[in-house]
């Protein structure tokens, strides 16, 4: 590609100027990605309030095998440093610990990935339940095709508790 521009159909954007003066482009293909931005997550709608979703929930992470880590409130802690929220915003860190440990011994970065988290809020109304999904977060983060099985397995055991949730 030449300095004076990016080839068409690319947006691009100068981003650092080389001692030679060439320019280093940053392109971005309009049409790059071959899936749809939504499959990176899974939203589900539920008829429940948060709280009865989050409490149906919590159950049916236990009776899948995940455990709950931690959960933030994020209307709370938000509220708390003011900045007032007009929606409930619940995020749970969830964790299969023999998934985990098996993430982790084909790929051990792939701790900056962990645990698996899931969302209970409401928004305009209705109550919502969503993780990014397992599968296309470490796809994009390791090329190691062993990680690809696993994910699928967690995906799908999530995807279960969360059709439970609602």
């Amino acid at each position: 590609m030449s300095p004076a521009g990016p080839p068409e159909g690319c947006k691009a954007f100068p981003a650092v100027a080389l001692p030679n003066t060439r320019v280093l482009w940053v392109l971005i293909h309009l049409h790059a990605i071959d899936y749809p931005t939504t499959t990176m997550k899974t939203i589900l709608t539920s008829s429940k309030s948060v709280d009865q979703a989050a409490s149906d929930f919590e159950d049916a992470v236990s009776r899948n095998g995940f455990g709950i880590l931690h959960v933030y409130n994020l209307k709370e802690t938000l509220e708390g440093k003011g900045f007032p929220q007009a929606e409930e915003i619940r995020v749970y860190e969830i964790c299969n610990p023999g998934q985990a440990n098996r993430v982790l011994g084909v790929d051990l970065e792939m701790n900056m990935a962990l645990p698996c988290r899931v969302s209970i809020y409401s928004q305009e109304g209705q109550t919502k339940v969503g993780m990014i999904n397992p599968s296309r977060m470490l796809e994009m983060l390791s090329d190691d095709a062993r990680l690809t099985p696993i994910a699928e397995e967690v995906e799908s055991t999530i995807v279960q508790i969360m059709n439970e949730t609602i």
